[in-house]
């Protein structure tokens, strides 16, 4: 556009200025323009403000409408425009490289890897791992510790406690110690209450006065008979029953709580004879770790007497010599502190 108005611009310039065409010199012909400006418009409307509508020499605007026919500027601007170099590259590497290299490679990767490691090293290791150890360790160790403890350790192991503590400690803490004879003939045997009282109406029994194997030991009523009557002394001791050849017996091993007691013909360095009678009341079969023991603490009639395992302060254990007690032979009404 701007060629043609460079090439249109020195006959524009160089047309003279005709007389007719001033309004101010011949006002007569200003109104002209109205009827002959139609043709010129087509063609003239680039022209710059220098013309005028009503120049008459449309003629010599002729050679300016050649120029713009021409084939050369029009070719030009539209082949580039639409050619086809630019539109076929473009089109083709986008279609062809996006769409093959991301549809193999994704594939083929991870379909193989993962599908093989993840199902060989799981099934292997839980299989075997769990099944061998359990079942080895558990058989071996069981089967063997039970059998062998269980046998030996009852007859040992209980037997070292108790000698030593009847001994020294218990006799510490009871007052009565020093008062005690070394021997006791023919007295009585008194159990004590919860609150370490003494039960003086209570007695150390051979049940129904039966002096024979097998006889229960029991906790009844004091009724100043033979039945009632034992030999004891201090330490190592047989408890027989006074003027008779039967003692206290604890049966045969294995011992443990709550074997119930009874008389039996008495025999030298029997185990099941032989007791240690401590300072503080208690009878303790030698080396055991087990005492004289009133049941549950039930005082009442036939309630037969146990072995349990010897422990400080327990009241059921205390046995109190009813020589010691006012009146001599433990007839006396009421209750006198042990501990």
């Amino acid at each position: 556009m701007l060629f043609h108005i460079l090439l249109l611009l020195p006959l524009v310039v160089g047309v003279p200025l005709d007389p007719r065409q001033d309004p101010a010199a011949n006002p007569a012909t200003t109104d002209q323009p109205a009827v002959t400006a139609p043709d010129p418009p087509a063609s003239t409307p680039v022209a710059p403000p220098a013309g005028d509508a009503t120049m008459p020499p449309p003629p010599a605007t002729s050679p300016p409408a050649s120029p713009p026919a021409e084939s050369p500027p029009a070719s030009p601007p539209a082949s580039p425009p639409v050619e086809s170099p630019p539109a076929s590259p473009p089109a083709s590497p986008p279609a062809s490289p996006p769409a093959s290299p991301p549809a193999s490679p994704p594939a083929s990767p991870p379909a193989s890897p993962p599908a093989s490691p993840p199902a060989s090293p799981p099934a292997s290791p839980p299989a075997s791992p769990p099944a061998s150890p359990p079942a080895s360790p558990p058989a071996s160790p069981p089967a063997s510790p039970p059998a062998s403890p269980p046998a030996s350790p009852p007859a040992s192991p209980p037997a070292s406690p108790p000698a030593s503590p009847p001994v020294s400690p218990p006799g510490t803490p009871s007052p009565p110690a020093p008062t005690y004879p070394a021997k006791f003939k023919g007295t009585t045997l008194h159990p004590h209450d919860k609150h370490g009282n003494i039960i003086k109406k209570k007695c150390l029994d051979v049940r129904g006065r039966i002096f024979a194997n097998g006889t229960p030991v029991q906790i009844y009523d004091c009724n100043d008979t033979p039945a009632q009557k034992w030999d004891i002394n201090h330490e190592t001791t047989q408890v027989r029953v006074s003027g008779t050849d039967y003692c206290l017996d604890a049966g045969l091993g294995p011992w443990h709580n709550g074997r119930k007691m009874k008389i039996w013909k008495c025999y030298d360095k029997l185990p099941q004879q032989t007791f240690w009678y401590t300072n503080d009341g208690r009878i303790a079969v030698k080396d055991l770790g087990l005492c004289l023991d009133m049941t549950d603490g039930v005082t009442k009639n036939w309630s037969v007497v146990q072995l349990w395992k010897c422990t400080d302060w327990n009241t059921n254990q205390d046995w109190f010599p009813g020589a010691l007690l006012k009146g001599g032979k433990g007839k006396d009404k009421g209750k006198d502190k042990h501990h």
